[in-house]
């Protein structure tokens, strides 16, 4: 017969084992769907409702390219809609549209010359 000490030990690895198990499979789980996402998500068109961290996301590039295109501060990140930073900035979202989409093109035309990175830099 063993002993309860041992079947305590026992319980107490299992349950650190399955606990561990749970959140290695949950980390996994999100892993594999936020890969499937963006990988579908690439150079979307640029909308109203978007973030400027996700268009950042979308086309590759550094936050601060377009931070700096629409003149926000650096480094300080902005979830409000592109449609509510045009208003704020007294734009149409057209013009924000195009400033970043310019800002897209030659982030990604200074990469290509250069051979560095889209750190904006």
């Amino acid at each position: 017969m063993k002993a309860p000490r041992d079947r305590k030990l026992f319980v107490a690895l299992l349950a650190a084992f399955l606990l561990t198990a749970t959140v290695s499979g949950v980390l996994a789980v999100r892993l594999v769907v936020r890969t499937i996402y963006w990988s579908a998500h690439q150079n979307e068109p640029i909308e109203g409702w978007m973030p400027l961290g996700y268009v950042a996301h979308s086309y590759g590039i550094s936050p601060v390219v377009l931070q700096t295109a629409l003149g926000l501060p650096i480094g300080i990140r902005d979830r409000r809609p592109l449609s509510e930073v045009a208003a704020e900035q007294g734009k149409s979202f057209e013009e924000v549209r195009k400033a970043l989409e310019a800002a897209i093109a030659a982030d990604r035309k200074r990469v290509s010359e250069t051979g560095g990175d889209h750190t904006g830099q």
